[in-house]
């Protein structure tokens, strides 16, 4: 490596710098061969759980990269612009991009799930315009880790506009530090002081951002993830790599150590990372760390910087072409998920390996021929770049009459289930409120005459909406009044804790308030008969629920939300028994699982509709035995009785998706209107029988 100023080591910017190591000498394309390798795995079907530092590793690669790039620049003018270095980063990242970009966005009228149509040609003019990361925060509802997030063909896209958006800004602060330093303690040490305040600001930003539940009304963690500000640092510790002293640079025996040491540090957070840990915080330094000892580990003072002349390993060549798999992979992954749903991570693995493909042309035909070629002049490269940005919008000019074209094809192949997947009628006429029964108008959702002979009220969340169609048609059948109070909380006399909204507590107040607020109501106006229906088993299976006594105050997750979650239940059955009601508790139902019809594209949806649709399943395998126990004594205990549907759902325990050209399940976890309007036979002689 050739040595600058006061021996900081610098190399040039396409070199690789190696030592021996048992004879595999660590690489910076091997690096990167890894890291894709990791991001790949991870995506398909969370081969690799903790996959997703691929990224992370990436950031430290590219600020070691272009620090070298910089740096050369820097030391070799007195009179520096950054033309040249924009320029190359231009011909290095916008023409696959841009290519990409227009392709994946013509495809998903067709091949993209229909839940992901709205926002596909919005990421791609966001990623054009490098900004995906900012569209994707306000869109992805959970975040990176949401499962609807993996709906988005350009998903990946976000670390792409996190790079491009610290391009603009790095450079400017090498430059400011680098001159100003000159005139006072030397450019390097300058750069040093600065290079490591932004390490320090940066983490301290990531780490606090990541634990802070909200900040400025904004999530935390999802702004942690994907703002350039908290992943700074991962950059700049790449960039801290170059400007190391020579005489800090480790001797040869230390060198394999500390690559060992790396690779093992990422090897490990690949593995003990998941989707549940809280990222980047402090999590991320294990990976940031691991990916800086390889390449420290690999740097020496001598040689030209180019690294040996030999036969390339299948790392080195995955390192290679690691950019445009990165681009390649995430969106065929996705269209082969959701063509063939329910299928493993096999279509996804396939998918990957097919997206060496395209992947190895785009390296070939666009990287390569770019990267080599002479002509870097700013003008013709301005001219590239805008047809790389304009590319992708204006694809997503020619895809909007296409989803149109598309849509109509596939509304006529999903006609004949399409009411299957409607909103119940709690959820389509504003029943489904977190407004407390008393204070709702009093003919607010209510179906029947006023001088009807009985009164019923169906309380609880969104299961209890499911069977708002099945009362109705009970109630009129027995001359009955129905009132529907249905909101998005537990019906049960606990404090709800939504983890997944940490330093929220809104939905506490809101749910606490509907809850007691509609009990005390009923207390003083009881209906002749109460139905309560809730989401028990999803609330006790669930990580991202706690939930608190409180009667006692005590927080419970786990096994231990199953005795609190009962106790409060049997109180409101004995306060709604006490003030004369009869109280009716019904039972969980089976449910599908992680299925979704708008996870299918247009395309499986017009070839055959019933692919979307989740297999047949044993009844058996889908209950919940443990929620319908403490639901049966809640009810036992507080004076209620209980009513189960699940034999008419899965007649002889047999679950099957559509029942006479009907959806049974609207979606993973709700029967469907027809399947609601299915059981009221059934509902109406378990109503006559209370009535009687």
């Amino acid at each position: 490596m050739v040595a600058v100023a006061d021996r900081a080591h610098v190399a040039p910017a396409e070199g690789r710098a190696t030592v021996p190591l048992r004879g595999f000498r660590p690489d910076i394309q091997a690096l990167r061969g890894l890291a894709v390798l990791a991001v790949v795995l991870y995506h398909a079907g969370r081969l690799l759980p903790g996959g997703f530092v691929g990224v992370d590793v990436f950031f430290v690669v590219s600020g070691f990269v272009i620090g070298r790039r910089l740096l050369a620049l820097l030391s070799s003018s007195d009179r520096v612009t950054f033309a040249s270095f924009y320029v190359h980063r231009a011909r290095r990242i916008l023409p696959a991009l841009g290519l990409m970009l227009a392709v994946v966005v013509l495809l998903a009228p067709l091949l993209a799930p229909i839940g992901a149509n709205s926002v596909t040609s919005s990421t791609g003019i966001a990623a054009a315009l490098f900004s995906a990361n900012a569209y994707l925060y306000r869109t992805t509802g959970g975040g990176y880790f949401d499962p609807a997030a993996d709906l988005n063909p350009l998903l990946h896209t976000w670390s792409l506009s996190v790079e491009e958006q610290l391009y603009f800004v790095i450079p400017v602060l090498l430059l400011l530090g680098w001159r100003f330093g000159r005139r006072r303690w030397g450019s390097l040490v300058t750069l040093r002081v600065l290079v490591v305040g932004l390490i320090t600001a940066s983490l301290i930003a990531s780490v606090w951002v990541s634990y802070s539940g909200y900040v400025g009304g904004l999530n935390g963690e999802r702004l942690a993830f994907f703002s350039p500000v908290t992943r700074a640092w991962e950059f700049a510790a790449g960039l801290a790599l170059v400007l190391l002293p020579v005489q800090w640079l480790a001797s040869a025996k230390v060198r394999p150590i500390l690559v060992v040491s790396g690779l093992s540090f990422i090897g490990a957070s690949t593995l003990l990372y998941s989707d549940a840990t809280v990222f980047p915080g402090v999590a991320a330094v294990l990976p940031v760390v691991g990916a800086a000892l390889v390449i420290y580990g690999g740097t020496s003072s001598g040689g030209n910087g180019h690294g040996s002349q030999r036969r390339k390993g299948p790392m080195i060549w995955l390192g290679d072409v690691s950019y445009s798999w990165y681009l390649w992979h995430w969106p065929l992954m996705v269209f082969a998920a959701a063509f063939w749903p329910a299928s493993g991570s096999f279509p996804l693995v396939v998918a990957a390996v097919a997206s060496l493909l395209p992947a190895w042309l785009s390296y070939r035909i666009i990287e390569q021929p770019l990267r080599a070629t002479t002509k870097t002049r700013a003008r013709p490269t301005l001219a590239l770049a805008g047809c790389c940005i304009v590319a992708p919008v204006a694809a997503a000019a020619v895809a909007a009459p296409v989803y149109s074209l598309v849509d109509r094809q596939a509304e006529r192949a999903f006609a004949p289930i399409r009411d299957g997947t409607e909103l119940h009628v709690d959820a389509r006429t504003g029943c489904a409120s977190s407004t407390p029964l008393g204070d709702r108008a009093r003919r607010d959702c209510t179906w029947g005459d006023e001088t009807a002979a009985a009164s019923v009220v169906l309380l609880g969340d969104s299961y209890a909406g499911q069977f708002s169609e099945m009362l109705i048609q009970a109630a009129e059948n027995e001359n009955a009044r129905l009132q529907i109070a249905t909101t998005s909380c537990p019906f049960s006399d606990v404090v709800f804790e939504n983890d997944a909204l940490r330093g929220a507590d809104a939905p506490t107040r809101v749910c606490r308030r509907f809850v007691l607020g509609s009990i005390e109501y009923l207390e003083t106006h009881p209906p002749d008969v109460a139905v309560i229906a809730t989401a028990t088993d999803l609330y006790l299976n669930h990580d991202w629920v706690a939930l608190i006594d409180p009667t006692t105050g005590r927080r419970a997750t786990g096994e231990a939300k199953g005795p609190v979650f009962e106790a409060g239940l049997e109180r409101l059955v004995a306060r709604l028994r006490a003030a004369g009601s009869r109280v009716v508790v019904i039972s969980v139902t089976p449910k599908p699982g992680a299925w979704d019809i708008r996870e299918c594209p247009n395309l499986a949806v017009i070839v055959d509709v019933r692919r979307c649709l989740p297999p047949p399943f044993t009844m058996s395998d889908r209950v919940d035995r443990a929620a319908q126990a403490i639901e049966g004594r809640a009810a036992r205990l507080g004076g209620a009785e209980v009513w189960n549907f699940n034999a008419e759902i899965c007649p002889a325990g047999r679950c099957r998706p559509v029942r006479n050209d009907a959806l049974v399940w609207r979606d993973p976890s709700h029967i469907s209107i027809p399947m609601s309007r299915a059981l009221a036979p059934t509902a109406s002689r378990y109503l006559d029988r209370i009535l009687r």
